[in-house]
């Protein structure tokens, strides 16, 4: 009779979710070693290593297993398993080694023999181990495999062929061809039921209907490829919308996730970077430093200042430090005021008052100005998880809100509209022709508790040019554009609930990971094969669709080139002149092409075609210079390079740079050696031994010669391959 009512009562408990320990529970040290074994062997780990040690993350409905393999050499294996030895995470030490360093140690970059589809094959085999049970993968995107890179996958997980929420990351070393890193998005997450059917009730097709109604879209400009503010068509934001394959009930999980009760903590803001201190004497450069900070006011006057503006609410708040700041190219000079308050106990939550020090709790709030003249640039502020929450009536605040706009931005306070919003954070956003630009506006927050602004930052592109509004396509046409590209396709759902913390085991995963876990549900959501949609050009009705990262071209005219293996071979490592298709074999090699291909095998990803001027030569120059390639302070960025200076450049920041500047001690057999100028000798014979050029064939190494693109690029492969 006691057998049967404890059957019962185990029954009972399982059907209502509860925890309920085993009647003969393992020992840790058991859980431990089966864990252990179970991923050796599905990881293939050796005895080898000399230390080991596996720790338990016990959170309540989910047990995590930390395990850490290492040796005296510093190999080291990390595994994050589940309690039955599925592998979650994998972290084999630092990863592929590779050979690039910079001028101090030597130029020496190696080409990566691994191609991307063994790397792929790699990723997909790693991920037929690890996956178990109803599991499978299907690898996505992909990046990675230029010269210093590993490569990295994203894979997504499908239950009973199904795909699920749940992604996974890899990473393969561009060097040995190994998986070193493994992710599971999931690694935290705990369910609450078993996996349902996959088979659907509802159809595709009506599905898409549904999902179709149910998307808004709204006109507005966005930043065009040239620099240009267009009009576009995109759907709105605000919604992640499923339909459920079994009852074909359209949600949308942004709701669920407001109606599931969480206790997250807030995260605290990061805080603005700290002015570094100057020092030293007067030198030119420092003398106009010194200019710059004429007519600065000082932390108190500024201070007195900001208390001004009655709407920051910064009455009961001390100033704690100023931090000054110079923008060199702009010519200006700004303040950050930091201020504090210290919290009393009755404004605290989850803290025990035994617990409680005054001047421990404090609320924060920072304030940017302009240092000469005191004008308002920006403020952060925030409420951190110790204070208790407070509501406040959204209209009274946005009352707030609106005159503070006025004050602080009152010309562009004409050019914005609110957008929708909720609590105490508002957003205007800018406004031309009619039309919203949400790349542009002013973002206020303010503390529910006394009203004040607590945060304000305006982003405004005064120069920006606006696409006129003229001759847009309708907004029907647009839809249906968009739509055709898309279908309703299956996959399981993690909708989020509530559990409850009542229960032993979800309280203590509630104090570790919050009180939402996740539902499985069969539903189907939007899907296409076109990559990342970002909505329909408003005056042609054509799709726009996101590069997302895509490789470069191919090249289509290397197929008469004798380097053309060579070509190939450096493309399919990510060192390019640029993403063109074009590589132009026999073209003239300009210094900063040359530059530009050579800091690319260093895992740069300089575009020729888009270093011009300004900002992108100097970047260039710049690392050129630290790499070696060329003496500080030389700039042609024009000029043809000759075959000499080609190898010059290499050989002088490769580690035998040193000794090619050393005399009477080296020997050309090229028949031009004659030709050669005395500082080249060395240069010219450290090419020669390590195969870098070969010489045509009269024997001459034409060092005088422009040298052309195909050449620089056997030259390259030549040294990366010696």
């Amino acid at each position: 009779m006691k057998k049967k009512l404890l059957s019962l009562l185990l029954c009972a408990a399982l059907a209502l979710g509860l925890c309920v320990p085993a009647l003969a529970a393992e020992s840790m040290d058991d859980e431990l070693s089966r864990v252990t074994l179970a991923v050796k062997n599905t990881l293939s780990i050796d005895s080898g290593y000399t230390d080991f040690d596996g720790s338990l993350q016990d959170m309540g409905a989910l047990r995590r297993w930390q395990l850490r393999w290492s040796d005296k050499t510093g190999d080291t294996v990390i595994v994050l398993a589940a309690d039955d030895g599925k592998v979650l995470q994998y972290n084999a030490g630092e990863g592929a080694v590779w050979t690039v360093r910079n001028a101090s140690g030597g130029y020496e970059p190696k080409l990566s023999h691994v191609t991307a589809d063994s790397a792929r094959a790699a990723a997909a085999a790693f991920l037929a181990r690890v996956l178990t049970g109803s599991e499978s993968g299907k690898l996505l995107a992909s990046s990675g495999g230029t010269t210093g890179s590993d490569y990295s996958f994203r894979a997504q997980i499908l239950l009973n062929g199904v795909p699920s929420a749940a992604e996974a990351t890899l990473t393969v070393g561009a060097a040995d061809g190994k998986v070193s890193y493994y992710y599971r998005s999931d690694s935290y997450a705990a369910h609450v039921n078993s996996l349902p059917s996959g088979v659907p009730a509802v159809s595709a097709a009506a599905a898409a209907e549904k999902l179709s109604g149910a998307v808004k879209f709204d006109l507005r400009y966005v930043l065009g490829s040239d620099g240009k503010a267009v009009l576009r068509y995109v759907p709105a934001q605000n919604a992640s919308l499923y339909v459920d394959a079994q009852t074909g009930a359209l949600t949308d999980l942004n709701e669920a996730w407001k109606n599931a009760a969480r206790n997250e903590q807030a995260g605290s803001k990061a805080t603005a970077a700290e002015a570094d201190a100057a020092s030293g004497g007067l030198s030119e450069a420092e003398q106009a430093a010194v200019s710059q900070l004429k007519g600065v006011l000082s932390k108190e006057k500024l201070d007195e200042t900001v208390r001004a503006v009655s709407a920051l609410g910064l009455g009961r708040y001390t100033l704690s430090a100023a931090d000054y700041s110079a923008d060199k190219k702009a010519g200006t000079v700004s303040c950050t005021l930091r201020y504090t308050r210290v919290l009393a106990y009755s404004e605290l939550t989850g803290v025990d008052r035994n617990d409680y020090r005054e001047g421990e709790y404090r609320q924060t709030r920072a304030v940017t100005v302009d240092a000469k003249t005191g004008k308002l640039l920006e403020g952060w502020g925030y409420r951190p998880w110790y204070m208790k929450a407070v509501s406040a009536d959204r209209a009274s605040l946005k009352a707030k809100a609106d005159a503070f706009l006025a004050s602080w931005q009152p010309e562009r306070a004409k050019s914005t509209a609110l957008a929708d919003g909720e609590g105490a954070d508002f957003s205007y956003v800018r406004q031309v022709n009619g039309y919203a630009y949400p790349d542009n506006g002013v973002t206020l927050s303010l503390d529910p508790s006394d009203g004040s602004v607590e945060s304000f930052r305006c982003d405004w592109s005064a120069d920006l040019v606006f696409d006129s509004a003229d001759g847009l396509v309708s907004a029907d046409a647009a839809k249906s554009a968009y739509f055709a590209a898309w279908k309703a396709a299956l996959r399981y759902v993690d909708y989020p609930v509530s559990v409850d913390v009542s229960v032993p085991m979800w309280k203590t995963y509630a104090e570790c990971c919050g009180s939402a876990a996740y539902r499985y549900v069969l539903g189907y959501t939007y899907d296409t094969d076109l990559g990342q949609i970002l909505g329909v050009d408003a005056r042609t009705g054509k799709l726009v669709l996101a590069s997302d990262g895509a490789s470069p071209a191919a090249y289509t005219d290397i197929a008469g080139s004798y380097a053309k293996t060579q070509i190939a071979a450096l493309a399919a490592g990510g060192i390019r002149f640029g993403a063109s298709n074009k590589f132009r074999p026999a073209a003239a090699l300009t210094e900063k092409d040359m530059l530009v291909l050579l800091l690319n095998s260093c895992g740069y990803s300089f575009d020729a075609d888009e270093v011009k001027d300004g900002d992108s030569l100097a970047q260039l120059y710049s690392a050129a210079w630290g790499q070696g390639f060329l003496p500080r302070g030389q700039q042609n960025p024009a000029s043809a390079v000759s075959r000499i200076a080609l190898l010059r450049a290499i050989v002088g920041a490769s580690p035998y740079g040193r000794a090619a500047g050393l005399s009477g001690i080296f020997k050309v057999s090229f028949s031009d050696a004659s030709t050669l100028a005395a500082k080249d000798v060395g240069c010219a014979a450290i090419a020669q031994g390590l195969g870098l050029v070969r010489g045509d064939a009269k024997q001459r190494l034409n060092p005088n010669r422009t040298a052309t693109r195909q050449e620089a690029a056997v030259v390259l492969y030549n040294y990366m391959n010696r």
